[in-house]
């Protein structure tokens, strides 16, 4: 008796090991007929161990390795480890952390950041203060932290924040590349170039680098609290003619054709969930909260392109402290396409710049005057 099966296995054939020189009669009370595997993997067997050899099959159909933490994929069993990468009950965390003077500050020099303004949003370093500063206020809410705050000495003051974002496997090494090692390492006068008299108040910045596809630019979302990726500019085909609507036209054969508008969200749900297929993560977040029924489709397509986060919850079982999920959450992540590749392009020079820099003081002398003190 097979200790893994519960059919019976024969005791010849539970020893058997050589198939091709096995010369026992198949008598039904020690041994039986030898088999090809009915799902063509190539295997031959006893064909009392075929339920034995469904556990090992590599063309059996079974779920994910991460079936209990919610991944509901059913594939081959040869596809089980590829699989991983995309899995999306496979979620990696970044743990990737960075400092600044601390937020809570009312000296300038220690807390520039608190100057900044919506109108300076789109300064990507800008664009960061302001997220670490939401992030610190929500913070100070906690009771525990707001403990620890009156016990610290204010010399000088330092706020750690750190990203704790899921991704799935596949995503998270793009997103350290791009967004901790490109984006933020970028942000001290490579990526966004300020202006020399940064110093004194001006707040003018040129963004210098820019990813190599046509037209595109990293922005920042307040509602995600990330990066990402998005076009400059419409895109514009000169091929392509745009039909007002209710605008009629003639056919060759006499025919007419009236093409009526059509918005978007007005397309047929397939057309939609097709299109949302090759739109990444973070353009998803984004276009999920234009409207209900763009909503419900990348709701479609949430368990085909997004990841589960399990919160867990402590709960005390026989006496003895343990940690069980409370609930399953679906969503998709921050992620966006990856940058391979980057430009170097400035849409102006600083020169300019300072002709009509406000903060830029020149000290014209129209008489004589001594450069050195001799007599």
């Amino acid at each position: 008796m097979s200790n893994i099966c519960s059919k019976i296995v024969h005791p010849h054939c539970d020893t058997c090991i050589q198939l091709k020189k096995c010369s026992v009669l198949a008598d039904g009370l020690s041994s039986c007929d030898i088999i090809m595997c009915s799902l063509k993997c190539g295997s031959r067997f006893h064909s009392c161990k075929s339920e034995e050899h469904s556990l090992l099959c590599p063309n059996e159909k079974v779920p994910c390795i991460n079936a209990e933490n919610g991944c509901p994929a059913i594939m081959f069993r040869y596809k089980r480890a590829r699989h991983l990468e995309v899995c999306p009950a496979s979620v990696v965390v970044c743990t990737m952390e960075w400092s600044r003077p601390w937020m809570c500050t009312h000296d300038f020099k220690l807390n520039p950041c608190r100057t900044f303004n919506s109108s300076h949003k789109h300064q990507l370093d800008i664009a960061l203060a302001l997220q670490d500063r939401r992030m610190w206020n929500k913070w100070k809410e906690i009771p525990a932290i707001q403990s620890q705050l009156g016990n610290i000495p204010l010399m000088k003051p330092i706020c750690h924040f750190l990203c704790a974002r899921p991704f799935r496997r596949d995503e998270y090494c793009w997103h350290y590349k791009n967004v901790h090692s490109d984006i933020h390492g970028g942000l001290n006068g490579w990526l966004e170039h300020r202006c020399p008299l940064a110093g004194e108040g001006c707040m003018y910045s040129l963004r210098r680098i820019h990813p190599c596809a046509t037209e595109a630019s990293v922005i920042h979302s307040d509602i995600l609290e990330s990066f990402g990726v998005t076009l400059q500019k419409e895109c514009n085909n000169s091929n392509i003619k745009e039909i007002p609507k209710g605008e009629s036209i003639l056919q060759p054969n006499g025919g007419i054709i009236t093409h009526p508008q059509v918005e978007f969200d007005h397309l047929p749900f397939e057309v939609l969930r097709y299109i949302c297929r090759f739109i990444d993560s973070f353009s998803l977040c984004n276009l999920s909260l234009t409207s209900r029924r763009i909503r419900d489709v990348c709701h479609s397509l949430v368990k085909e392109r997004g990841i589960m986060v399990q919160k867990w919850k402590k709960s005390a079982i026989d006496g003895e402290v343990h940690w069980t999920v409370s609930s399953q959450h679906w969503l998709f992540s921050t992620a966006f396409s990856p940058v391979e590749k980057w430009r170097f392009e400035e849409e102006g020079h600083m020169s300019n710049h300072l002709k009509n820099c406000h903060h830029y003081e020149r000290n014209v002398h129209s008489k004589p005057f001594k450069v050195m003190g001799f007599n």
